[in-house]
């Protein structure tokens, strides 16, 4: 099924008190989301985004054929260790300060956001 936002949504009806046991039926509703996300879009496509060198050992570079708007990095335990704003289509990190390991590097871009593993020498 399809929102009205574009995004898929799935129903589904279940009777928690076992009706089939006692030839009842006791309605009980209840709500809850459960949300996949974006797994592409044209902002992240081969053709409009790339980041290298990766692994890493200084400098990190973003090229993209929409502006950037921001980068955050992530350590493997989910501590922020670098952000930063933007408003270019080619920018550069200076990943000197980062011990050695893997972090998770959150690019957004034209509103949407995807994260990518990147490896510190």
């Amino acid at each position: 099924m399809s929102a009205d936002s574009g995004a898929m949504y799935m129903l589904l009806e279940s009777d928690i008190f076992g009706s089939c046991q006692s030839g009842v039926d006791i309605e009980l509703p209840f709500d809850f989301d459960v949300f996949a996300g974006v797994f592409s879009t044209v902002a992240f496509s081969d053709n409009n985004f790339k980041y290298y060198p990766n692994p890493v050992s200084s400098t990190m570079t973003i090229d993209s054929a929409n502006p950037i708007e921001s980068v955050q990095v992530f350590d493997i335990l989910g501590k922020e260790v670098f952000s930063n704003n933007y408003e270019e289509t080619s920018i550069n990190i200076n990943m000197d300060a980062l011990s050695s390991g893997t972090y998770l590097m959150k690019v957004s871009i034209s509103g949407n956001s995807q994260t990518f593993r990147v490896i510190k020498e």
